[in-house]
């Protein structure tokens, strides 16, 4: 599996694109997660009809199916999906985010990645049903202290901090006491996360 951050500016901010390959049955899928984006933010041609594309924030249009093009998948709401033996399950945790999808589950090549933008506390009932995450995206919120109670719940192995709040961002660095190595291109296999006993890998995406 390999992850990369991307972004796309809207509005004077850049959004945080997370782009994860995975190789199933020697195929290569590509899942793109536009977090704090809908559908409706983004040209059509940014979407691969063969690829999955993710998004927190719910359409204004219908989608009557998520089929999207030849082969692709088009997400933007509460569920459970599979394309080609990846997995995407993706929850809308507060009541007042209006269907904004704030934990989102990406599994495959037996590695899971756990997308988590709740601004609020979640409990620990939330992570339980979704299992253990080996590599967790936190998008950082402007008031990340909830975030940072949650994490006890979480206990990734590797933790990848984005934001389109480059101040949250940078504060966050700064407090959660933990070392970050650089990467443009995070790669790891499923071996590396057998072990019981581990510290917090702190990746930061360039």
């Amino acid at each position: 599996m390999q992850i990369e951050l991307e972004s796309l500016s809207r509005n004077g901010a850049k959004y945080p694109v997370l782009k994860i390959t995975a190789q199933q049955a020697g195929k290569e899928e590509i899942v793109r997660l536009f977090a704090g984006l809908s559908p409706d933010d983004v040209d059509s041609k940014i979407l691969s009809p063969k690829n999955i594309s993710v998004f927190t924030h719910p359409t204004k249009d219908l989608v009557e199916s998520h089929k999207y093009g030849e082969s692709g998948l088009l997400v933007c709401d509460n569920g459970e999906f599979e394309k080609e033996g990846v997995f995407i399950t993706t929850q809308s945790n507060n009541a007042k985010s209006e269907g904004v999808l704030d934990v989102i589950e990406v599994e495959a090549e037996g590695i899971r990645v756990l997308y988590y933008a709740a601004g609020n506390e979640l409990e620990k009932g939330t992570f339980e049903q979704l299992g253990d995450a080996h590599i967790l995206i936190l998008d950082v919120q402007p008031d990340f202290g909830n975030q940072q109670k949650s994490l006890q719940y979480i206990d990734p192995q590797v933790l990848m901090p984005v934001s389109a709040d480059e101040g949250a961002l940078v504060r966050f660095y700064n407090t959660i006491g933990i070392t970050f190595e650089d990467t443009g291109k995070f790669k790891a296999k499923s071996q590396e996360f057998q072990a019981e006993e581990y510290t917090v890998r702190g990746v930061k995406l360039t």
